[in-house]
Protein backbone atom coordinates (compact mmCIF):
# COMPACT_ATOMS: atom_id res chain seq x y z
CA UNK A 1 0.00 0.00 0.00
CA UNK A 2 2.66 2.37 0.72
CA UNK A 3 4.28 1.83 -2.62
CA UNK A 4 1.41 1.60 -4.27
CA UNK A 5 0.83 5.51 -2.63
CA UNK A 6 4.21 6.61 -3.42
CA UNK A 7 3.81 5.57 -7.20
CA UNK A 8 0.90 7.20 -7.73
CA UNK A 9 1.54 9.98 -5.96
CA UNK A 10 4.62 10.72 -8.23
CA UNK A 11 2.17 10.08 -11.16
CA UNK A 12 -0.07 12.77 -10.20
CA UNK A 13 2.61 15.04 -8.77
CA UNK A 14 3.93 14.49 -12.85
CA UNK A 15 0.74 16.29 -14.27
CA UNK A 16 1.91 19.49 -12.54
CA UNK A 17 0.00 19.08 -9.70
CA UNK A 18 1.29 19.49 -5.69
CA UNK A 19 0.22 16.94 -2.83
CA UNK A 20 -0.34 18.62 0.09
CA UNK A 21 -1.96 16.73 2.96
CA UNK A 22 -5.51 17.61 4.09
CA UNK A 23 -7.40 16.04 6.93
CA UNK A 24 -10.54 18.12 5.20
CA UNK A 25 -10.23 16.72 2.30
CA UNK A 26 -10.63 12.87 4.02
CA UNK A 27 -12.79 13.89 5.81
CA UNK A 28 -15.39 15.52 3.05
CA UNK A 29 -14.81 12.40 0.96
CA UNK A 30 -18.59 10.81 -0.40
CA UNK A 31 -16.69 7.31 -1.80
CA UNK A 32 -18.01 4.62 0.05
CA UNK A 33 -14.59 2.72 0.35
CA UNK A 34 -13.02 6.03 1.32
CA UNK A 35 -15.40 6.67 3.97
CA UNK A 36 -15.10 2.55 5.14
CA UNK A 37 -11.20 2.91 5.45
CA UNK A 38 -11.22 6.32 7.13
CA UNK A 39 -13.63 4.61 10.13
CA UNK A 40 -11.92 1.75 10.27
CA UNK A 41 -8.89 3.18 11.10
CA UNK A 42 -10.25 5.49 13.34
CA UNK A 43 -11.72 2.50 15.13
CA UNK A 44 -8.36 0.60 15.09
CA UNK A 45 -6.64 3.86 16.64
CA UNK A 46 -9.92 3.81 19.47
CA UNK A 47 -9.21 -0.14 19.94
CA UNK A 48 -5.32 -0.04 19.78
CA UNK A 49 -6.05 2.77 23.04
CA UNK A 50 -8.33 0.49 24.69
CA UNK A 51 -6.15 -2.63 24.49
CA UNK A 52 -3.13 -0.81 25.53
CA UNK A 53 -3.92 0.66 28.58
CA UNK A 54 -5.91 -2.41 29.79
CA UNK A 55 -2.49 -4.05 29.16
CA UNK A 56 -4.00 -6.56 26.81
CA UNK A 57 -0.76 -5.99 24.02
CA UNK A 58 -1.36 -9.41 22.53
CA UNK A 59 -4.73 -8.41 21.17
CA UNK A 60 -3.05 -5.34 19.21
CA UNK A 61 -0.79 -7.03 17.00
CA UNK A 62 -3.41 -9.24 15.14
CA UNK A 63 -5.35 -6.61 14.78
CA UNK A 64 -2.94 -4.56 13.03
CA UNK A 65 -2.50 -7.56 11.02
CA UNK A 66 -6.11 -7.95 9.75
CA UNK A 67 -6.38 -4.42 9.11
CA UNK A 68 -2.98 -3.90 6.72
CA UNK A 69 -4.72 -7.18 4.94
CA UNK A 70 -8.11 -4.97 4.64
CA UNK A 71 -5.95 -2.20 3.27
CA UNK A 72 -4.08 -4.21 1.08
CA UNK A 73 -6.40 -6.38 -0.60
CA UNK A 74 -9.70 -4.70 -0.41
CA UNK A 75 -8.87 -0.79 -0.21
CA UNK A 76 -6.21 -0.36 -2.52
CA UNK A 77 -7.85 -2.80 -4.95
CA UNK A 78 -10.82 -1.79 -5.36
CA UNK A 79 -9.82 1.68 -6.00
CA UNK A 80 -6.26 0.63 -7.74
CA UNK A 81 -7.51 1.87 -11.37
CA UNK A 82 -9.47 5.56 -9.40
CA UNK A 83 -5.52 6.14 -7.37
CA UNK A 84 -4.22 5.94 -10.58
CA UNK A 85 -6.33 8.63 -12.26
CA UNK A 86 -7.58 6.18 -15.02
CA UNK A 87 -11.25 6.25 -14.04
CA UNK A 88 -12.01 9.45 -15.85
CA UNK A 89 -14.69 12.19 -15.03
CA UNK A 90 -13.43 14.32 -11.99
CA UNK A 91 -9.48 14.57 -12.11
CA UNK A 92 -9.90 16.00 -8.18
CA UNK A 93 -11.13 12.38 -7.43
CA UNK A 94 -7.44 10.74 -7.79
CA UNK A 95 -6.75 13.62 -5.33
CA UNK A 96 -9.06 12.46 -2.72
CA UNK A 97 -7.77 8.59 -3.47
CA UNK A 98 -4.70 9.36 -2.25
CA UNK A 99 -4.92 11.84 0.54
CA UNK A 100 -7.46 9.20 1.98
CA UNK A 101 -4.90 6.42 1.90
CA UNK A 102 -1.95 9.11 3.04
CA UNK A 103 -4.23 9.77 6.00
CA UNK A 104 -4.25 6.17 6.82
CA UNK A 105 -1.16 5.16 6.15
CA UNK A 106 0.32 7.63 8.74
CA UNK A 107 -2.08 6.69 10.82
CA UNK A 108 -1.11 3.03 10.61
CA UNK A 109 2.34 4.22 10.64
CA UNK A 110 2.28 5.83 14.17
CA UNK A 111 0.23 2.96 15.83
CA UNK A 112 2.26 0.02 14.51
CA UNK A 113 5.64 1.72 15.50
CA UNK A 114 6.05 0.20 19.42
CA UNK A 115 5.78 -3.33 17.57
CA UNK A 116 7.55 -3.07 14.14
CA UNK A 117 9.99 0.05 14.92
CA UNK A 118 12.35 -0.24 11.80
CA UNK A 119 10.12 -0.59 8.83
CA UNK A 120 7.46 1.89 10.13
CA UNK A 121 10.63 4.18 10.34
CA UNK A 122 11.53 3.98 7.12
CA UNK A 123 7.83 4.71 6.17
CA UNK A 124 7.61 7.79 8.37
CA UNK A 125 11.08 9.39 6.99
CA UNK A 126 9.02 9.17 3.63
CA UNK A 127 6.02 10.33 4.30
CA UNK A 128 6.90 13.12 6.93
CA UNK A 129 8.04 15.32 3.70
CA UNK A 130 5.01 15.32 2.45
CA UNK A 131 3.75 17.31 5.28
CA UNK A 132 3.93 21.35 5.40
CA UNK A 133 5.32 21.28 9.18
CA UNK A 134 8.69 19.13 7.72
CA UNK A 135 10.33 22.44 7.11
CA UNK A 136 10.07 23.28 10.93
CA UNK A 137 12.28 20.03 11.24
CA UNK A 138 15.97 22.07 9.95
CA UNK A 139 18.57 23.37 12.48
CA UNK A 140 17.82 21.30 14.95
CA UNK A 141 13.87 21.74 15.17
CA UNK A 142 13.03 18.32 14.74
CA UNK A 143 14.23 17.47 17.88
CA UNK A 144 12.02 19.85 19.87
CA UNK A 145 8.67 20.32 21.27
CA UNK A 146 6.11 20.32 20.43
CA UNK A 147 6.29 17.01 18.56
CA UNK A 148 3.75 16.69 15.22
CA UNK A 149 4.52 14.57 12.38
CA UNK A 150 6.72 16.13 9.64
CA UNK A 151 8.76 17.96 11.79
CA UNK A 152 10.01 15.57 14.86
CA UNK A 153 12.78 13.31 13.22
CA UNK A 154 11.50 9.88 14.26
CA UNK A 155 8.31 8.20 14.34
CA UNK A 156 9.12 7.04 17.86
CA UNK A 157 9.21 11.22 18.85
CA UNK A 158 5.01 10.57 18.34
CA UNK A 159 2.54 9.47 20.68
CA UNK A 160 -0.27 7.67 19.13
CA UNK A 161 -2.84 9.38 17.36
CA UNK A 162 -6.10 10.36 19.14
CA UNK A 163 -8.89 8.65 17.39
CA UNK A 164 -11.76 10.93 15.47
CA UNK A 165 -15.05 10.45 16.52
CA UNK A 166 -16.92 12.27 14.09
CA UNK A 167 -15.16 9.40 11.39
CA UNK A 168 -16.61 6.66 13.27
CA UNK A 169 -19.32 4.75 10.98
CA UNK A 170 -20.61 1.45 11.63
CA UNK A 171 -22.88 1.60 8.98
CA UNK A 172 -19.95 1.89 6.19
CA UNK A 173 -18.30 -0.72 7.98
CA UNK A 174 -21.74 -3.43 8.11
CA UNK A 175 -21.86 -2.83 3.84
CA UNK A 176 -18.03 -3.35 3.69
CA UNK A 177 -18.26 -6.69 5.30
CA UNK A 178 -21.23 -7.43 3.47
CA UNK A 179 -19.55 -6.66 0.29
CA UNK A 180 -16.49 -8.74 1.18
CA UNK A 181 -18.52 -11.85 1.74
CA UNK A 182 -20.00 -11.64 -1.42
CA UNK A 183 -17.02 -11.27 -3.57
CA UNK A 184 -15.00 -14.06 -1.80
CA UNK A 185 -17.94 -16.54 -2.25
CA UNK A 186 -18.49 -15.33 -5.74
CA UNK A 187 -15.19 -16.26 -6.67
CA UNK A 188 -15.33 -19.36 -4.73
CA UNK A 189 -18.21 -20.36 -7.19
CA UNK A 190 -15.89 -19.26 -9.75
CA UNK A 191 -13.26 -21.55 -9.13
CA UNK A 192 -15.73 -24.24 -8.34
CA UNK A 193 -16.78 -24.32 -12.07
CA UNK A 194 -13.16 -23.59 -13.21
CA UNK A 195 -14.10 -20.10 -14.54
CA UNK A 196 -11.32 -17.50 -14.86
CA UNK A 197 -12.32 -13.81 -13.87
CA UNK A 198 -11.27 -12.81 -17.39
CA UNK A 199 -14.72 -14.81 -18.11
CA UNK A 200 -18.13 -12.80 -17.82
CA UNK A 201 -21.04 -14.56 -16.18
CA UNK A 202 -24.19 -13.43 -16.54
CA UNK A 203 -25.61 -13.07 -12.28
CA UNK A 204 -24.71 -12.78 -8.81
CA UNK A 205 -27.84 -13.66 -7.02
CA UNK A 206 -27.31 -12.54 -3.24
CA UNK A 207 -29.13 -13.66 -0.52
CA UNK A 208 -28.72 -11.94 3.11
CA UNK A 209 -30.07 -13.46 6.37
CA UNK A 210 -32.06 -10.52 8.05
CA UNK A 211 -29.75 -7.57 6.45
CA UNK A 212 -30.17 -3.97 7.30
CA UNK A 213 -31.75 -1.40 4.92
CA UNK A 214 -28.10 0.31 5.26
CA UNK A 215 -26.52 -3.25 3.80
CA UNK A 216 -29.57 -3.09 1.17
CA UNK A 217 -29.10 0.17 -0.34
CA UNK A 218 -25.15 0.17 -0.25
CA UNK A 219 -24.90 -3.02 -2.05
CA UNK A 220 -27.97 -2.05 -4.73
CA UNK A 221 -26.16 1.49 -4.50
CA UNK A 222 -22.88 2.73 -4.34
CA UNK A 223 -20.86 -0.52 -3.53
CA UNK A 224 -22.73 -2.52 -7.00
CA UNK A 225 -20.26 -1.38 -9.02
CA UNK A 226 -17.34 -2.82 -7.14
CA UNK A 227 -19.02 -6.26 -6.36
CA UNK A 228 -19.80 -6.59 -10.63
CA UNK A 229 -16.42 -5.29 -10.90
CA UNK A 230 -14.16 -7.94 -8.73
CA UNK A 231 -16.23 -11.09 -9.91
CA UNK A 232 -16.74 -9.77 -13.47
CA UNK A 233 -20.59 -10.24 -13.29
CA UNK A 234 -23.38 -8.31 -15.86
CA UNK A 235 -26.00 -8.22 -13.32
CA UNK A 236 -26.25 -7.96 -9.29
CA UNK A 237 -29.75 -9.51 -7.61
CA UNK A 238 -30.39 -9.15 -4.12
CA UNK A 239 -33.16 -11.14 -3.21
CA UNK A 240 -36.12 -9.18 -1.33
CA UNK A 241 -37.33 -11.12 2.03
CA UNK A 242 -40.46 -11.68 0.83
CA UNK A 243 -38.65 -13.71 -2.20
CA UNK A 244 -36.01 -16.05 -0.21
CA UNK A 245 -38.02 -18.98 0.37
CA UNK A 246 -38.01 -19.25 -3.89
CA UNK A 247 -34.23 -19.18 -3.67
CA UNK A 248 -33.21 -20.89 -0.37
CA UNK A 249 -33.97 -23.58 2.78
CA UNK A 250 -33.49 -22.56 5.82
CA UNK A 251 -32.24 -25.35 7.58
CA UNK A 252 -32.22 -26.13 12.06
CA UNK A 253 -29.89 -28.60 13.45
CA UNK A 254 -29.31 -29.01 17.78
CA UNK A 255 -26.39 -27.02 18.81
CA UNK A 256 -25.29 -30.65 20.74
CA UNK A 257 -22.77 -28.56 23.10
CA UNK A 258 -25.39 -26.50 24.62
CA UNK A 259 -28.31 -29.74 24.64
CA UNK A 260 -26.50 -32.40 25.29
CA UNK A 261 -27.25 -32.83 29.39
CA UNK A 262 -30.72 -30.50 28.42
CA UNK A 263 -32.20 -33.62 26.09
CA UNK A 264 -29.86 -36.94 26.62
CA UNK A 265 -31.22 -39.60 25.38
CA UNK A 266 -34.02 -37.89 23.46
CA UNK A 267 -31.24 -36.12 21.21
CA UNK A 268 -31.40 -38.82 18.63
CA UNK A 269 -35.44 -37.59 17.68
CA UNK A 270 -34.89 -34.27 18.56
CA UNK A 271 -32.31 -34.04 15.90
CA UNK A 272 -34.90 -35.92 13.52
CA UNK A 273 -37.62 -33.66 14.08
CA UNK A 274 -35.69 -30.31 13.39
CA UNK A 275 -33.46 -31.43 10.54
CA UNK A 276 -36.94 -32.50 9.03
CA UNK A 277 -38.59 -29.38 9.52
CA UNK A 278 -39.88 -27.26 6.07
CA UNK A 279 -38.91 -23.25 5.59
CA UNK A 280 -41.82 -22.02 6.19
CA UNK A 281 -41.48 -23.83 9.37
CA UNK A 282 -37.77 -23.06 10.36
CA UNK A 283 -38.64 -19.61 9.62
CA UNK A 284 -41.53 -19.44 12.23
CA UNK A 285 -39.48 -21.07 14.88
CA UNK A 286 -36.55 -18.82 14.91
CA UNK A 287 -39.28 -15.47 14.64
CA UNK A 288 -40.88 -17.35 17.66
CA UNK A 289 -37.58 -17.54 18.89
CA UNK A 290 -38.22 -20.79 20.99
CA UNK A 291 -39.55 -24.40 19.92
CA UNK A 292 -41.71 -27.11 22.44
CA UNK A 293 -40.62 -31.14 22.00
CA UNK A 294 -41.81 -32.63 24.69
CA UNK A 295 -42.45 -30.75 27.45
CA UNK A 296 -39.71 -28.89 26.79
CA UNK A 297 -39.01 -25.22 25.78
CA UNK A 298 -36.09 -24.91 23.29
CA UNK A 299 -34.36 -21.75 22.37
CA UNK A 300 -34.21 -20.59 18.83
CA UNK A 301 -31.42 -18.43 19.79
CA UNK A 302 -28.30 -20.26 21.40
CA UNK A 303 -30.06 -24.10 21.65
CA UNK A 304 -30.46 -24.19 17.82
CA UNK A 305 -28.28 -23.23 14.88
CA UNK A 306 -29.90 -22.03 11.60
CA UNK A 307 -28.57 -21.63 8.28
CA UNK A 308 -29.37 -20.79 4.76
CA UNK A 309 -28.79 -22.98 2.20
CA UNK A 310 -29.47 -22.67 -2.20
CA UNK A 311 -32.41 -24.85 -3.35
CA UNK A 312 -32.80 -23.23 -6.97
CA UNK A 313 -32.57 -25.88 -9.50
CA UNK A 314 -30.81 -25.68 -12.24
CA UNK A 315 -27.36 -26.98 -13.71
CA UNK A 316 -26.62 -23.17 -14.97
CA UNK A 317 -26.38 -22.11 -11.32
CA UNK A 318 -23.46 -22.57 -8.86
CA UNK A 319 -23.84 -21.57 -4.92
CA UNK A 320 -22.23 -21.17 -1.96
CA UNK A 321 -22.88 -19.42 1.28
CA UNK A 322 -20.62 -18.53 4.72
CA UNK A 323 -19.78 -21.11 7.31
CA UNK A 324 -22.75 -19.27 9.29
CA UNK A 325 -25.12 -19.46 6.57
CA UNK A 326 -26.08 -15.92 6.74
CA UNK A 327 -24.83 -14.83 2.92
CA UNK A 328 -25.57 -17.43 -0.12
CA UNK A 329 -23.92 -16.12 -3.14
CA UNK A 330 -25.15 -18.12 -6.59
Amino acid sequence: AFRFFVQNMERWESKGNKFVPSVDKVKSTSNSTDVWISAATQGLIKYVHEEMEAYRLYTVMPALVRFVTQLTNWYVRLNRDRLKGLEGGDASDAETGLQVLYDVLLDVTVLMAPFTPFITEYFYQHLRKLQPSYAEAADGGGASNPVKPGKSDSVHFLTLPAYDEGRLNESAVEAMEALQAVVENGRTCRERRNISLRTPIKCVTVVLRNPSANVVDSLNGPLKGYVLSELNAWELVIVPKEQEHEWVTLSLTPNFTVLGKKLGKKMKDFKSHVTSMSHADAVACLEKGSLDFENLTISATDELVSKLAFSKDGEQWESTSTPEGDVVVA
